[in-house]
């Protein structure tokens, strides 16, 4: 697969891996998310995968950046519940992270899974343990 964005790496488990630099421009984060958007749009993206949203290494995020990320996750809802086995943010301050998990429990619908993390290791294992269940589920009857 080409490289679909510098700060993004598909692991061989079906998940993509988004680590987002310390210092960033609100430019760069927005090029970031239309590139995402656009390769789901097109029809690039494998049926189903897991995202980690890696956060550890940022100090700051603008409101921009912040609203930026929100909206995403609120017009690719619908997006996310059809082809997302789940979305794995990890923050390492303890504050951030609960600022993190407001937001996320602020997200109306949210019907693929989503919680926040402190270590990357600690998101790919609920990943990998939600593949798993997806796997072990029976398929649905056809229609």
């Amino acid at each position: 697969m080409p490289e679909l964005h510098p700060w993004i790496a598909a692991d061989s488990a079906g998940n993509f891996v988004a680590t987002f630099p310390p210092i960033r421009t609100d430019e760069e984060t927005e090029a970031f998310w239309d590139r995402l958007e656009h390769h789901f749009d097109s029809g690039e993206a494998p049926e189903r995968f897991g995202v980690v949203l890696d956060l550890t290494a940022i100090r700051s995020s603008s409101s921009r950046a912040r609203a930026r990320m929100a909206r995403h996750l609120r017009d690719y809802d619908a997006f996310h519940t059809r082809h997302c086995v789940g979305l794995a943010v990890v923050v390492r301050s303890t504050v951030a992270r609960a600022a993190v998990q407001a937001v996320v429990w602020m997200i109306p619908h949210r019907a693929a899974p989503m919680r926040v993390f402190e270590s990357v290791a600690s998101a790919e294992a609920w990943l990998h343990e939600l593949w798993a269940r997806e796997v072990a589920a029976p398929a649905p009857p056809p229609a």
